[in-house]
């Protein structure tokens, strides 16, 4: 999982460095770009705060030896990842579909 966050964030940090660098983004872009670069790594403190909240000294006593995660902490990990998935898929759609002007005609 740790693996896969960290390719999910240079899948998206190295082409918006590069397409930043490059100027392809409008100045809307950059803002939606640092909002969701901003996202992504909160995503990741957030699996590294659940993660941690499920490591523990184990005694050598204790049979109870599977680690376990805050049920909070996931669903609080869960659902950032939903939401920043739909604000990507949104956006994904606006440039792909773009809105066109309905028109209407009346006939009589």
């Amino acid at each position: 999982n740790r693996m896969w966050g960290r390719s999910v964030g240079l899948a998206f940090y190295i082409p918006a460095a590069v397409f930043w660098y490059k100027g392809w983004f409008s100045g809307a872009m950059k803002k939606r770009s640092v909002f969701w670069g901003s996202l992504i790594l909160a995503q990741g403190l957030l699996g590294w705060w659940m993660v941690k909240s499920g490591l523990r000294k184990i005694d050598k006593d204790d049979t109870n030896t599977v680690p376990r995660v805050s049920q909070y902490r996931l669903a609080a990990h869960l659902g950032l990842a939903l939401f920043l998935y739909t604000l990507l898929f949104y956006n994904a759609l606006k440039k792909l579909l773009p809105e066109t002007a309905a028109t209407v005609t009346l006939t009589k």
